[in-house]
């Protein structure tokens, strides 16, 4: 979850004109620079945002009546799948010819925002026993705080037992090396390949869906 989370991000701020897919906060921020900085493209960032609403709440609906079931849950993560795919072609056929100020290219760039939306509402209902695998601050926050108290367990009057503290690393560090990795997938792979790199994340997704058909999460 997170290695695509990451992949997704990287990739809309390299190949969509900074616009960032898996979280808002980049967003926000850049919609607010716009007053001071002339930003081209600056409409892809504010449609990004009542979209991942409309989306999420749509999900959300859908889960809420329908209950966890595997059934819905691979629904939404195919279709997830169906508009990274839908992404590449559009970009392998369609952006190069295109002014990011277009509404062709605002179009298409709200692709990966819908799929992020699937993604972060999937790891609010179906998956929210996992750490956040979107946003990193929090939890490199937590990774810190862990790996501290790991390193000080043998002081006398420690509270945090070592046990948790060595699970919270390894729980927090994988979080945080998937995302890197999948940002790091993202950046070499469009160097290569450009919009043809979304081959990885298509590939992660199935992986992904694979392993939840086999895992009892409902």
């Amino acid at each position: 979850m997170a290695a695509i989370a990451g992949f997704s991000d990287v990739f809309g701020f390299i190949a969509l004109d900074r616009l960032f897919t898996a979280h808002i906060t980049g967003n926000v921020v850049i919609i607010i620079s716009s007053f001071i900085y002339d930003t081209a493209g600056i409409i892809s960032k504010v449609l990004a945002i009542p979209l991942f609403m409309l989306f999420a709440a749509i999900i959300s609906a859908i889960i809420e009546h329908h209950n966890y079931t595997k059934k819905i849950l691979s629904f939404w993560l195919i279709l997830e799948i169906f508009l990274f795919i839908a992404l590449m072609v559009a970009g392998v056929t369609m952006i190069p010819g295109l002014e990011v100020t277009s509404f062709t290219y605002t179009i298409i760039s709200m692709l990966p925002i819908c799929a992020m939306a699937i993604h972060n509402t999937l790891l609010r209902t179906y998956l929210s026993k996992l750490p956040p695998c979107t946003v990193m601050t929090g939890n490199l926050t937590q990774f810190i705080v862990d790996l501290t108290a790991l390193c000080l367990s043998k002081l006398p009057g420690k509270l945090t037992p070592p046990e948790n503290s060595a699970l919270g690393v390894k729980r927090f560090g994988n979080v945080l090396s998937g995302f890197v990795f999948g940002g790091l997938l993202s950046t070499f792979g469009f160097i290569l390949m450009g919009f043809f790199s979304l081959i990885f994340i298509i590939f992660l997704q199935i992986g992904l869906l694979v392993h939840l058909k086999n895992v009892d999460i409902v």
